[in-house]
Parts: structure tokens; sequence; C-alpha cells
């Protein structure tokens, strides 16, 4: 379901780049369903059956440790954290999503230690039972870790919907109220915040990039322009960033 109902379960299909599908490959996936006349004719196979055949690969604890091992050195400040983590007090929720698996784990492996886990939404479940949708970036669905967070006086709610690709961040004000931010807001924090220790540490390349959809913040625009940095708008959804990279991945090949 991602971010949505569940109502809207599902699955995500994905190339071999890591992205969500394109033209040509979505068309092409969508006629052969199109083929199907009727639903006597789509071949079923028992889950275990498949799993002994080979049709089925589970992606064990070893990937999350490759990932987690590729993100550790994406730290920019690594001193940054270590003066002020420990004072940093911070609440996570993954929205009875698999974020459980690795956000808190990432979050430990750079330095974060203050991290509790609002424990009614830790565990994994499609129907999402405490909440009416998983939108990390309602309040609603920010409520339960609200709560917890005021009764801890956190500094921080980190969020992220079910398959764990949206983050929603509430900041404490004051002694017990939480803003959230908006999807623009946190865009442009971590915009700037990557360009500029980027500049500051020698390492903004001169041929710098930020892809952007069309619906995001111009903020973004600006912050870019601050700091020399090319813009690339893309339609609305992470696929077409992603195909963004995939391009200038191929161009470097070529090169």
């Amino acid at each position: 379901a991602s971010h949505n109902p569940k109502e809207y379960n599902g699955y995500k299909v994905y190339w071999d780049d890591g992205a969500q599908i394109v033209p040509p490959h979505d068309t092409k996936i969508i006629a052969e369903v199109q083929r199907i006349g009727s639903l006597k004719a789509v071949k079923k196979m028992a889950f275990q059956e498949a799993m002994e055949k080979g049709l089925i690969t589970m992606l064990g604890d070893d990937i999350d440790q490759a990932y987690l091992a590729a993100i550790r050195p994406m730290s920019l400040n690594a001193a940054l954290v270590q003066r002020h983590a420990s004072d940093l007090s911070i609440v996570y929720t993954p929205l009875h999503g698999t974020g459980i698996t690795v956000v808190p784990r990432a979050l430990k492996a750079w330095g974060f230690q203050n991290v509790s886990i609002c424990e009614e939404q830790a565990e994994p479940d499609g129907n999402f039972p405490t909440i009416k949708s998983p939108n990390p970036e309602e309040s609603a669905a920010l409520a339960l870790a609200t709560r917890f967070a005021k009764k801890r006086k956190a500094d921080l709610v980190l969020a992220t919907d079910p398959d764990a690709d949206r983050l929603g961040i509430a900041v404490r004000k004051g002694t017990d109220d939480y803003v959230l931010l908006t999807g623009n807001q946190v865009a442009a924090l971590l915009t700037y915040y990557l360009l500029d220790q980027l500049h500051e540490n020698g390492r903004l390349p001169p041929n710098a990039a930020v892809v952007k959809t069309i619906v995001t913040t111009e903020l973004i625009t600006a912050i870019c322009t601050a700091y020399r940095t090319e813009v690339v708008n893309v339609l609305t959804g992470f696929k077409w960033i992603g195909q963004q990279i995939r391009l200038w991945e191929d161009v470097a090949r070529a090169n």
C-alpha cells in the first residue's frame, strides 16, 4: 500500500537499476496482463513449491548488512554527530512497515544512540491497525509516535511509510508541542545541508546536480543556484528520478 490505506495493498515492480519500472517496460507488462481473458487462465503455484523450484528468492540479512555498509560512509559530518548525537532524543515509528528492519540499525551505525521505537506500530502489518492511512506526512499517522515523544521529551519524531521510501519528521516546539514538517521543508533543509557540507569539505564536484520533481518547491532551485549546482526537473515519482540517475550512469560508462 506504500503510504496509502490498506485497500490499496499490492506490489511494486522494479527494474535492474533498483528503480521502479518506466516505459517501455511498464507498457509491455500491462500488455501481457491485458492478454488474460479469464482469471481461470492465470497459472498458480503454491508458495513453497515456487521456493523449491527457485522461482522465488528471499532476501536475507546479508542484503541488509550490505546496505548498511554502503550508507555508513555517507555521513557528511561524523564529528558533528559525535558531538551532539547523545543529546538528540529520537522517536521512530515504521508505521507497521519494513523500515523497522534497517532504520534503527542505520541510525545506530551513524552514532545516534538515543533512539526509541513506537512499539505499537513496530510490528509489520498490512492492515495498519493503529492508523487509517500510513502516510508519514500526515499528522494523524504520527499521533501515536508524537504522544510517545511527549512522554520522553524527545527532540525529533521520525516516521517512514510501510515500504520505507517516504519520510515524515516532527520537531519539538517548546516543552510539549510538536510541529510536522512538510515534504518541501524537509527537502529544502536536506538539500541545503548536503550542498553546504560537500562545499565545506571540498567534495562538491563542478558538475554537481540535484534532481527534483516538478511539484517540489522552487526553494530547492534557489539553494542550488547559490552553490552553482544544476537542477534537473522530472515528473512526479521516484522512478523518474531513478531514470535520470541511470541516464547519467550510462553517459559516465560511455565516456
